[in-house]
This record gives C-alpha cells, structure tokens and sequence, in this order.
C-alpha cells in the first residue's frame, strides 16, 4: 500500500511538471524514518492517504470521473469522509486567491461522490 501511495506522489509531481520528480519522492521517503515506518504499516489511513492523493492527481489533470470514484471510495474505506472535499476546498480557494481560473465544478463532483458513498455505507451505522 504505501508503495501505491509513493508512486501517486511521482505521478502527481510529475503531472505538475515539479523538476525532479524522482528527488522530490526519495526525500518523501527519507525525510522522516517515523514516516516511513508509519507507512510499512498496513492500516486505513494508507489506503487514506492513496485516495488523497489519487483525488488531487484527478482534480489536477481535470478527470472528474476519475474524481468521482474517488469520493464515492472515500466514505466506505475511511470514517474521514470529509478530508477529500475540504482539501479540494482549500486547494479551489488557493486558485482564486492566486488568480487562477477556477470552477466549483470539482468541489460538487466531489461531494456527490462522497454523499453517494456515505449513503451505500453510513460511517457511524451500528
């Protein structure tokens, strides 16, 4: 799993045109041996931080469905559903504070997905 986390990491550094991609993933990985650690263990928030991740690169490359499967995964693999929309947030609200073109487009698609995905899986349902 944290193999899967590392690789999305290249691929969204390497999406975003960040130079040395590849530097940037092996500092990732050695910055911290606590991280590392954390991450050779097999729990929910790996599959977390994937889906994290795997949501910016969608958001990034402009893949909404890609974006919308994502959310729907959300709630039913992790009780932090709302992580995903309010990263999403701040990240929409960075644009504009920048003056980048932006749209809300990604925020709705992102909360259906994960309003559909807690009503498949309640994330407090006994």
């Amino acid at each position: 799993m944290a193999a899967l986390v590392f690789l999305v990491f290249l691929s969204l550094l390497v999406e975003l045109q960040v130079p040395w991609p590849f530097l940037w993933t092996l500092v990732l990985i050695g910055v911290c041996p606590h991280f590392l650690y954390r991450m050779g263990l097999v729990r929910p928030h790996l599959l977390s931080l994937f889906l994290l991740l795997l949501g910016l690169y969608a958001l990034f490359t402009e893949r909404w469905v890609l974006l919308f499967t994502v959310s729907v995964c959300y709630p039913l693999c992790y009780t932090a559903f709302h992580t995903l929309p309010i990263l999403l947030l701040m990240v929409i609200g960075g644009w504009h504070m920048f003056g980048r073109p932006w749209s809300l487009r990604p925020l709705l698609v992102s909360l259906v997905g994960v309003t559909l995905g807690c009503l498949l899986h309640p994330p407090h349902a006994p």
